[in-house]
């Protein structure tokens, strides 16, 4: 009878061990699902901002173009409306949309490298001062 006894207090342990390690199980793929979900989120926020960054280079680029053209003697070619700029983030289409004295509308895409991200705004830009007056996503 002692031995009858036993066996049921080892099944009750075995029966306590199974539920421990499935309730670790369940936490560690929790833990798992989160890391994946967090990886996943945290490289979608770093292509957005470095799209950010190729949209922000590129006004930079164009208004010291820009402002480089109005310092020059004049002899500049014609103006170019639209400029595909190639970065080392990804690639820039400028365009500008309509001038109205010393401000200029330009609309951007960007484009990252190695990703599907794409960025579009419409940016007013002051030519007197070079600074960024306006900005509309697109």
């Amino acid at each position: 009878m002692v031995r009858v006894g036993w066996q049921k207090e080892e099944g009750y342990a075995l029966y306590l061990v199974m539920v421990i390690s499935l309730f670790l199980f369940l936490i560690l793929a929790h833990l798992l699902g989160t890391y994946v979900n967090q990886t996943k989120m945290i490289r979608a926020k770093e292509l957005q901002v470095r799209a950010e960054n190729l949209v922000l280079s590129a006004v930079a680029l164009w208004t010291a173009q820009e402002l480089n053209d109005q310092e020059g003697d004049g002899d500049s070619p014609a103006k170019t409306r639209e400029w595909m700029i190639d970065l080392q983030d990804g690639t820039v289409t400028l365009k500008q949309e309509s001038e109205y004295g010393d401000v200029v509308v330009l609309t951007i895409e960007a484009r990252v490298k190695d990703s599907d991200v794409k960025r579009r705004v419409r940016v007013t830009v002051n030519l007197d001062t070079g600074e960024i007056v306006g900005w509309r996503n697109l």
